[in-house]
C-alpha cells in the first residue's frame, strides 16, 4: 500500500484541521479519547470537537486511550473503565484503530502481570468489535512495560521512535516529536497499513455488519 501520513492530537494541541488537510496534505488523525486511571475512564475534553472537525473536513481518524500506572499498580479489573471508553465512542465510526497508549514508568507490578492487564483491555475492545492496537516507545515501552509475545503481537503496533525507523514490525510509526515538527507543532506519523479498508471490510469500529 502507499504510505499515509498523519498527526496525533489531544487537548494539549489546538490543530486547524482544514489547514492540516489542505496545506500539509495530512491523510488521517489519531485523537486522544481519554485516560484510564484507577478504575475510571477520564474522557479527553477535546475529543468530540476534534472528531467533529475531522468528520467535517473528511479526515479519517482513529483514537487512543492513555493507560495511567495507577491502573496497573493496583491490578484493577479494567472492565468498568473499558465500557466507559466505548460509551465515549457511541455513534462514531473510526477508520483507524483504537490504541492503548502504554508508556508509564516505575510500575510496581511485574511485566507479566501488567501484560495480562493490557491484554484484558485490548481483548475487551476487540470483543466489542474494535480494531485494537498498542502504542509505545520502541526504546522503552515495547522493551520494558510489556512482553513482546505471540499474544501482544496479535495486535497492531503504533511505535514511537524519533531517531530511526522501528525495527519492531508495526502498522504505524510515530517518527517526529511535536517539539521538532514543522506541522503545526504536532507529532507526525507514517502509516503502512490500509486500516480504513480493513475496518470496513471486517465491519469494525462502528462500521457494523
Amino acid at each position: 500500500m502507499i504510505e499515509k501520513y498523519g498527526v496525533d492530537v489531544s487537548h494539549w494541541n489546538n490543530p486547524d484541521f482544514k489547514r492540516l488537510k489542505d496545506e500539509f496534505g495530512i491523510d488521517f488523525a489519531i485523537l486522544k479519547l481519554g485516560t484510564f486511571g484507577s478504575n475510571m475512564f477520564f474522557p479527553d475534553v477535546s475529543f468530540n470537537n476534534f472528531a467533529n472537525q475531522c468528520e467535517k473536513h473528511k479526515i479519517p481518524y482513529g483514537a487512543y486511550v492513555y493507560l495511567n500506572k495507577s491502573m496497573l499498580d493496583n491490578a484493577i479489573d479494567p472492565t468498568h473503565a473499558c465500557m466507559q471508553s466505548l460509551r465515549a465512542l457511541w455513534g462514531r465510526k473510526l477508520d483507524y484503530p483504537l490504541y492503548l497508549d502504554v508508556e508509564e514508568n516505575n510500575i510496581k507490578t511485574s511485566i507479566a502481570g501488567r501484560t495480562m492487564q493490557i491484554l484484558q483491555i485490548l481483548k475487551f475492545w476487540e470483543d466489542f468489535g474494535f480494531y485494537a492496537g498498542i502504542y509505545a516507545s520502541e526504546k522503552s515501552g515495547f522493551r520494558n512495560i510489556l512482553e513482546l509475545s505471540k499474544s501482544t503481537q496479535h495486535y497492531t503496533f503504533w511505535v514511537a521512535n524519533w531517531t530511526e525507523k522501528p525495527k519492531i514490525p508495526c502498522g504505524m510509526w510515530q517518527c517526529v516529536n511535536g517539539k521538532d515538527s514543522n506541522i503545526m507543532g504536532l507529532d507526525y506519523n507514517v502509516c503502512y497499513v490500509d486500516f480504513p479498508a480493513a475496518v470496513k471490510r471486517e465491519g469494525l469500529n462502528g462500521y457494523w455488519k
